[in-house]
Formats: C-alpha cells, sequence, structure tokens
C-alpha cells in the first residue's frame, strides 16, 4: 500500500545526503571530503569493497558517531607498484603500504578525475566463483592492464582514513605494452533483410584471456541502392550485458568502444560483433532496398 522496492543512485542520493547532513550537524567543521570519507567508511563491515555495491550499505548511527574526533593528519598512500617509468603487460600487480596515525580506510586509484579501477583496501577477499575465484591480499590488486591500449598512462593514488583525512596525490607513470591480437571479418548485409542476406552478423569474438578493451575499424562497400535517400552504417561489439555501435554515414569506420571483452573461458559466445546497414527510404518508397559487403577488423590486447 503506497510503498515499493527501487534501487539506483535516485534512490542511494537522498539517503547519502540525508547522512551528510546529520554529519554535518554533527560537526559543521567538516570539509566536504571528510565527510564523503567518513561515510563511505562508516558503510558496510567498515574495510572491504565489492563492484556491485561499493562498500556496502550505509551506516548514518556509526558516521555520526565518527564526526567528531581529535585526527586531521593526512594518511600517505606509498604505491609501491607498479613502479615509476615501469613497463607493464597483462596482469599488474597494484600494491601499496600506507601509513597514518589512525586507521587508513582505502587507496583510491584515479585517472583523468575518474576512478581508474577498484580501491585497494587492507583486508583480504575473493574475487569471482568457483574456479574462477581469486584472493587479493592487503593492500593489493591484479589489475587487468589489456584494458587499456599500448602506451603511456598516469594514476594518482589518494589514501583517505576512517575519519575521511584524505592524503597529497601521489602520482605513478608507466607504460603498457601488450600483444595485440586481431580477427578480420567480411559480411555481405542487406537492408531490409531477407533470408539469405541477413543485416545484421554478429560472429563470435574467441580468444580472449583477460578483460580487453577493443578497437574497431572496417569499410563499406555498397554493392547496390534502390530509392535509398541516405544510409548509415554500422560495426558493433557485445560483451555480456553490454553492446556498442560504431557508425558512421561514410563509408570507413574507425573507433575505441568504451566497452571492455570479457574473457571467455574457452566458451566461444561470451562476445559478438558484427555490421548492419540502415537504409532511409527516398520519398517515403515502400521498394527502398541496399546491399552492401562490410570488411572490419577488431583489435585487443592480450
Amino acid at each position: 500500500m503506497n510503498c515499493a522496492a527501487l534501487s539506483g543512485t535516485s534512490m542511494a542520493t537522498p539517503m547519502v545526503a540525508g547522512i551528510a547532513g546529520l554529519v554535518l550537524s554533527e560537526n559543521p567543521n567538516l570539509t566536504p571530503t571528510q565527510v564523503k570519507g567518513l561515510i563511505m567508511a562508516a558503510a558496510g563491515d567498515g574495510a572491504s569493497w565489492t563492484p556491485d555495491l561499493g562498500f556496502n550499505l550505509v551506516n548514518a548511527s556509526k558516521a555520526v558517531a565518527n564526526a567528531v574526533h581529535s585526527d586531521y593528519n593526512a594518511p600517505i598512500p606509498n604505491l609501491t607498484s607498479p613502479a615509476d617509468g615501469a613497463t607493464v603487460s597483462g596482469l599488474v600487480n597494484v600494491q601499496a603500504a600506507p601509513t597514518d596515525d589512525s586507521t587508513v580506510h582505502h587507496i583510491d586509484i584515479i585517472s583523468s578525475g575518474t576512478r581508474f579501477m577498484q580501491p585497494l583496501v587492507g583486508s583480504s577477499a575473493t574475487i569471482g566463483n568457483g574456479k574462477n575465484a581469486s584472493s587479493t591480499q592487503a593492500w593489493t590488486l591484479a589489475w587487468p592492464s589489456t584494458t587499456m591500449f599500448n602506451g603511456s598512462s598516469t594514476i594518482a593514488a589518494l589514501a583517505i582514513d576512517v575519519f575521511g583525512n584524505t592524503s597529497a596525490v601521489q602520482n605513478r607513470s608507466f607504460n603498457v605494452q601488450n600483444r595485440l591480437v586481431s580477427q578480420s571479418f567480411t559480411q555481405h548485409v542487406c537492408w531490409p533483410a531477407t533470408n539469405s542476406c541477413p543485416n545484421t552478423l554478429l560472429p563470435v569474438t574467441a580468444g580472449i584471456s583477460l578483460p580487453a578493451a577493443v578497437h574497431l575499424s572496417g569499410t563499406v562497400n555498397y554493392s547496390f541502392q534502390s530509392n535509398i535517400y541516405s544510409s548509415a552504417a554500422w560495426i558493433a561489439v557485445s560483451t555480456p550485458g553490454l553492446a556498442y555501435y560504431c557508425g558512421t554515414l561514410a563509408t570507413t569506420i574507425d573507433c575505441y568502444p568504451p566497452i571492455t571483452l570479457a574473457p571467455d573461458g574457452g566458451r566461444s559466445y561470451y562476445n559478438y560483433n558484427g555490421g548492419q546497414i540502415n537504409g532511409i527510404p527516398r520519398n517515403g518508397k515502400q521498394s527502398a532496398s541496399e546491399g552492401a559487403t562490410i570488411n572490419w577488423t577488431l583489435t585487443y590486447p592480450q
């Protein structure tokens, strides 16, 4: 009766904002960064982080209780790996040895103003299920460098303690150098699709052992167009739960989809890619049709 179960940021935002108000009512001298750190440190079990729930459920009582304190000294992240200037490949051991006069809650790894990877936390954890499960040590995480293409990268480490005190930025630069794998495809497609000439083909992309960034490039050669005003061509790539389409009104496509291919684990149905065309009829003619051959290459690091 007038109650519902909902989820998402629309539901979480008023909860977190309300707790922020309670924390500030207890100690109005706190900075926004300190309030944020207090709320995160009070959430869940106070230590662990998961991709689905972050630091888990907020805890207003614990956050308010920690609002008044005497520790305003910032921690030190002390990122120890990767070394500055190192060349890395495959799974990279990201490790820190933070210090503080209280307790460090987590270390954020930031790039271009956003979280680069999941936070480092001071407790061991198990990631994945079954034979794919792996354990992590405190302040340590294996990061798949295959989620970005080869080149230089700079990250920033920020340590946050249980009172929301945040460290100075520790910058670290390194070079990524992985083997690049390319798979090329050719498919004749039609619009509208017919039984003998489909408009979309999704061949399997196999041989992925680590999560991988993806680059799509290709050409479109129209073999016929009848009563077509204009046409767009697409190359699509999909991974479980996500799909991205790189489109063009011209005849060449070159893009880096903002998704990550999933490790297939020997199961060739995990990642797909394919091409299609979409025509706009001239003057609304019902007899409009077209055909094209799409040649494309999918490249990813491993």
